[in-house]
Formats: C-alpha cells, structure tokens, sequence
C-alpha cells in the first residue's frame, strides 16, 4: 500500500481543521474485549480525583505500569510503554498489536461509574489535532453524554472516532451502569498509510 503526496497533504490538512470528531471506518470486537476485562472492572485506579470525583478510572494495557492511568509527568520521558495484560488479555493486546495505526503509545480502558461527571476540560492547547487521540467505545448507556465543542457525539458500542482535545469536553453518567471506552493516544505523526487510507476513506463520507 502506499499513498500518493496528495493524500498525505489532505490528510495533514485534516488533523489540523477545526473538527470535533471523525468516526473511522474500523471494526472494534467491543463484545469479546469487554467479556475479558470485565472481571478486572473493579481493580481499576482513580483517574484525576478532583475532576471526576472518584468516579472516572482506569487501567492500562499498555504503558509504564498499569496502574500510571494518569497524563505523561516530564519525568516519563525516554521511557518505553510496555504491554501490561498480555495472558489476561489476549484479545485485546492482539487487537491493539495489529491495529492500523503504528506506533501507537499509551493504550488504557477508561470507566466512567454511574452518576460519575467528567468535568469541562481540553486536553490540547496549542491547536487543533484531530488524528492523536482514538476512542473505542465498548459501553455507552442511554442517559450517559459525551460533550465536545457545541455537540453530543452519538456513541454507540463499537464505535471507533478520533477525538480531537483541542475542543472542551466532558461526560455526564446519569445512568445506572458504568461508561466504558478504551483510548488509545498518538503525540507523533501519524505516519501509518494504512491509517491515512482509512481516515480519508473516512472523511469522504461524512
């Protein structure tokens, strides 16, 4: 496979545009990775206390520890991610190791508890970065929002999107059942030709 100068041009000309979000044309086997991880759900760590009030959480398959859900500290720099659950979590870790998209850098669940509230936050400062962050939706109960920008993404379990953090965006849980997505995050460019192949077949659509 290989993309000609033009795609890669348009393509850089989209993860720059003022985009919220771009659901991607990839199958995600959401009912077989939530089938292995559910046993694990409630070992999951606190993810930032004070803006999800002890309801937002985590557990990472690969990074430095499992248990380091949080954002990357200067400290962290030079060290290498590594696959956490590999023999809990065949499915998954195959998935992720043979995803469209390399290198791919910290890969996480993240569950958001019943009556949990993301607060209104951004995640990008300096400008809009639409293929960095991908979102695997595996749960997504009626009654559970997910805001960014001026929209309400409308999830539904299997859903792939790259979300772009430069917007503000938050959560709100008002069901009776947990949220629960996996985020897998990119600071470099995207390079993959599989994955630009993917993302302008993607565009071209909406």
């Amino acid at each position: 496979m290989s993309i000609t100068k033009k795609e890669l041009k348009f393509f850089n000309h989209i993860d720059r545009q003022e985009i919220t979000n771009l659901k991607l044309k990839i199958d995600f086997p959401y009912k077989e990775i939530y089938e292995e991880v559910e046993p694990l759900l409630n070992n999951f760590v606190i993810h930032r206390q004070n803006d999800g009030g002890g309801k937002w959480k985590g557990l990472v398959i690969r990074g430095l520890t499992w248990d380091r859900v949080g954002d990357p500290q200067p400290q962290d720099k030079g060290l290498v991610h590594q696959w956490q659950f590999e023999d809990m979590l065949p499915i998954t870790t195959n998935y992720f190791k043979n995803f469209p998209c390399w290198p791919l850098e910290k890969i996480r669940f993240m569950l958001l508890e019943p009556g949990g509230i993301i607060k209104p936050h951004r995640d990008i400062y300096s400008r809009p970065k639409l293929f960095g962050n991908i979102n695997f939706c595996i749960t997504q109960p009626e009654g559970c929002d997910f805001h960014i920008g001026n929209e309400i993404i409308p999830w539904k379990p299997g859903d792939v999107r790259s979300m772009n953090l430069w917007f503000e965006h938050s959560v709100v849980n008002n069901s009776n059942e947990r949220r629960l997505v996996m985020i897998a995050h990119q600071t470099k460019p995207v390079t993959d030709e599989r994955f630009i192949k993917i993302a302008l077949e993607s565009y071209s659509e909406i």
